[in-house]
C-alpha cells in the first residue's frame, strides 16, 4: 500500500493564484463554428458553460454533443431534460444539441463506432474550434472520448480547427473542493508541466447563469461526492489544455 506521503508527493497542490498566469483561452468570434463533444449530460456544464455562453453571444455557430445515453443509473429521460435546459440558459436552442445514446460508462466497447460517428460530425460541422474531455481524464468514458479526437486531428480531418480538452476527473482536482466561487481552477500538480494549459476568465453574469445551470443537475447532486465535485466548478474560471501541444499527452 502506498504511504500518504507517497501521495501527496505525486499529487502536489498549485496555489490557485497561479490561474492568472496562465495563458488566456482565444476568445470566440462571429466567424467561429465550435462544436463541444462530451460523454454524459453535465459534463458541457461544467467545463465550458461559461465559453459556450461567451461563445453564443458573439454569434459563433455552437453545435454539442452527448456521446452517451447518461443512464448508467437509468436516468436518461430526466439526465436529458436536464442538459436541455442547461444549455438553454446558455443560449443554445434544442436543436444545437446531438445525442449519440451509446451506452454510459461503455464507451470503450464502442470506440469505433463512435470514432466514425464523430468523424462523420467533423466532416459535417467543419469546426474552427473543438472542445472535448482531456485524454488524460481518470474517468474512462471521457479519456476514450479525447483520444478518439485526438486520433481524427491527427488524421488530418480537422486541418483548419484547434483542440481544446477539458479536465472533469482527476486526483486532489479541482481544488479545493467544494463551492468556492471567488476562486479559481488551475492544473492538478502532477500534470502541470503538459503544455497547453489555458485559463478562461467569466464575468460574473456568466458565472452565475453557470451555477445556475449546475443547479439543473439534481439527479446528479443528489449524491454528496457528485454534489461537491460539481459546484467545484463554479469558480471564476474555465481551465482548459489545447491538444497537440508539444509536451502533451
Amino acid at each position: 500500500m502506498r504511504s500518504a506521503l507517497s501521495y501527496w508527493k505525486d499529487n502536489p497542490l498549485i496555489p490557485v493564484t497561479q490561474a492568472q498566469d496562465l495563458p488566456q483561452m482565444p476568445q470566440p468570434t462571429k466567424g467561429d463554428r465550435i462544436l463541444v463533444v462530451v460523454p454524459h449530460p453535465d459534463d458541457e456544464t461544467l467545463g465550458a458553460a461559461g465559453f459556450i455562453q461567451r461563445a453564443v453571444a458573439s454569434g459563433a455557430a455552437v453545435h454539442v454533443v452527448m456521446a452517451s445515453d447518461g443512464n448508467r443509473r437509468g436516468k436518461h429521460v430526466r439526465r436529458k431534460r436536464e442538459v436541455m435546459g442547461a444549455l438553454r440558459l446558455c443560449g443554445l436552442s434544442d436543436a444545437s444539441i446531438s445525442f449519440y445514446d451509446f451506452p454510459d460508462g461503455k464507451l470503450h466497447e464502442y470506440a469505433q463506432a463512435l470514432g466514425e460517428q464523430l468523424e462523420v460530425e467533423v466532416r459535417t460541422f467543419i469546426p474552427t474550434m473543438l472542445i472535448v474531455t482531456d485524454p488524460v481524464d481518470i474517468h474512462r468514458d471521457h479519456a476514450v472520448l479525447g483520444r478518439l479526437i485526438e486520433k481524427i486531428a491527427q488524421q488530418g480531418l480537422l486541418p483548419l480547427c484547434r483542440c481544446f480538452a477539458s479536465l472533469i476527473h482527476y486526483y486532489r482536482f479541482p481544488r479545493p473542493l467544494g463551492s468556492k466561487p471567488s476562486s479559481f481552477i488551475v492544473p492538478p500538480g502532477r500534470l502541470a508541466q503538459l503544455a497547453g494549459w489555458c485559463s478562461f476568465t467569466l464575468s460574473p453574469e456568466e458565472q452565475a447563469v453557470k451555477r445556475r445551470a449546475i443547479q439543473l443537475y439534481k439527479s446528479q447532486l443528489l449524491t454528496p461526492f457528485l454534489r461537491g465535485l460539481m459546484f467545484s466548478f463554479d469558480r471564476k474560471n474555465e481551465l482548459f489544455r489545447e491538444l497537440g501541444k508539444e509536451g502533451g499527452a
